[in-house]
């Protein structure tokens, strides 16, 4: 991640070299930690880094207590309950 430019511009400028185009982009979400309104908030320049480009998918991964990068079995990782 991070290895694209965050202003739909010099995106498209760099992806156009090639003859390609940003269709969607992934946001990763923490919606288990942060309420609706303020996830709706933080999304904000994502979309519109993807809406000024031309995408109109954006793939949202809830990554509220991921464990990549732990020293952790995949077992042990935290689990979403109903009551959540």
């Amino acid at each position: 991640g991070n290895k694209f430019p965050k202003d739909a511009p010099s995106l498209n400028a760099v992806l156009g070299k090639y003859g390609l185009a940003c269709v969607s982009g992934w946001y990763s979400g923490r919606l288990a930690h942060r309420s609706v309104e303020e996830e709706i908030a933080a999304v904000q320049s994502h979309l519109h880094l993807l809406a000024d480009s031309g995408a109109t998918v954006m793939v949202y991964g809830e990554v509220a207590d991921a464990i990549q990068g732990e020293a952790r079995p995949l077992y042990k990782r935290p689990r979403f309950q109903s009551q959540r």
